[in-house]
């Protein structure tokens, strides 16, 4: 794509992902703070494939994990800014490059919003576990997660290639 692709204007659909991602971000962040001076000193931090614990440590890692989760979707966030140098499954045109950038850049907030929700529902699972609220983490969580970012990828992927024009002769 050359430099001077114009980052489209969100729609009110683009803004509602927007508005719900910011909010399942804060979420995640905000739920271990709560809770916070509720856990115990040392709570469950590793779970196993049934979701029971089987490590533990500080209750401070309870806010790692939405600051990775923060860190990741700030930087798929910022990735708009070189919107020139993305990679498509189809060669970019005068005739598509518009449609792939809107595309992209849609797929792109999805991403973040799977990401945030993530993030939160995983910090409750550690704040109920480690407040003995439940004696095991929801280990769906991740295939859920993996589920909906290979649903919305592949989706969108689609949609890209079928932006593909043969230049007729």
């Amino acid at each position: 794509m050359s430099k001077d692709v114009q980052i489209p204007a969100l729609t009110l659909f683009d803004q509602i992902l927007e508005v719900f991602g910011a909010l399942f971000l804060l979420s995640s962040i905000g739920i271990p703070i709560f809770f916070f001076q509720k856990l115990p000193a040392v709570i469950p931090i590793h779970f196993d494939f049934a979701g029971v614990p089987n490590g533990t440590g500080s209750k401070i890692n309870v806010l790692i994990a939405p600051a990775l989760g923060a860190a990741v979707y700030v930087g798929i966030f910022l990735v708009k800014r070189y919107s020139n140098r993305m990679n498509y499954p189809v060669p970019v045109t005068d005739a598509n490059r518009a449609t792939l950038l809107k595309l992209s850049l849609r797929m792109m907030r999805w991403i973040r919003v799977i990401i945030a929700i993530f993030f939160t529902l995983l910090v409750v699972s550690m704040v109920r576990v480690g407040l003995g609220y439940d004696e095991r983490a929801d280990m769906f969580l991740m295939i859920y997660f993996l589920l909906a970012l290979i649903a919305v990828v592949s989706y969108y992927m689609y949609q890209m290639i079928q932006q593909h024009k043969e230049p007729e002769e």
